[in-house]
C-alpha cells in the first residue's frame, strides 16, 4: 500500500512539473506576443498620425492657393514628404516584423521577454 502511495505522489508531482513548465513556457510567448502588440499598434498610430497630417497639409493648400499653379506645386511638397514618410514607416514595420520573428525563434518557448515600458516609443 505505501508503494502506491509513492507512486501516486511521484505521478502527481510528475503532473505539477510538468504544469509548471507549460505555464512558464505560455507566459514566455505570452509576454513576447504582447511586447510585440504594443509595438505594431504604436507603430501604426505614427503612421495614422502621418495620413491626418498630410489629409490636413493638402486640403490647406487647397483652400489657401492663389492659382492652379501654386497648388501644383504646394501638392507635389506635400505628397514627396509623404511618401518619404510611409517609406520609412515601411522600413520601420519590416524591422518590427523581424524583430519579431526573431524573438518567437530565439524564443523556444522557454525565454524571458522584457515588456516595453508603458508610455514609451521606440523611435522609427
Amino acid at each position: 500500500m505505501i508503494d502506491f502511495k509513492d507512486k501516486v505522489a511521484e505521478r502527481l508531482q510528475r503532473c505539477t512539473q510538468l504544469q509548471k513548465d507549460a505555464l512558464a513556457s505560455m507566459q514566455a510567448s505570452g509576454a513576447i506576443a504582447v511586447e510585440t502588440y504594443e509595438k505594431l499598434a504604436r507603430h501604426n498610430l505614427d503612421v495614422a498620425a502621418d495620413v491626418v497630417g498630410f489629409t490636413v497639409d493638402q486640403a490647406k493648400a487647397a483652400a489657401g492657393a492663389s492659382d492652379a499653379k501654386a497648388l501644383l506645386a504646394k501638392q507635389i511638397d506635400t505628397v514627396s514628404a509623404f511618401a518619404e514618410a510611409l517609406e520609412a514607416h515601411g522600413k520601420a514595420f519590416v524591422d518590427l516584423v523581424g524583430e519579431a520573428a526573431s524573438n518567437v525563434s530565439g524564443n523556444g518557448g522557454s525565454a524571458e521577454a522584457t515588456p516595453a515600458e508603458p508610455g514609451a516609443r521606440k523611435s522609427a
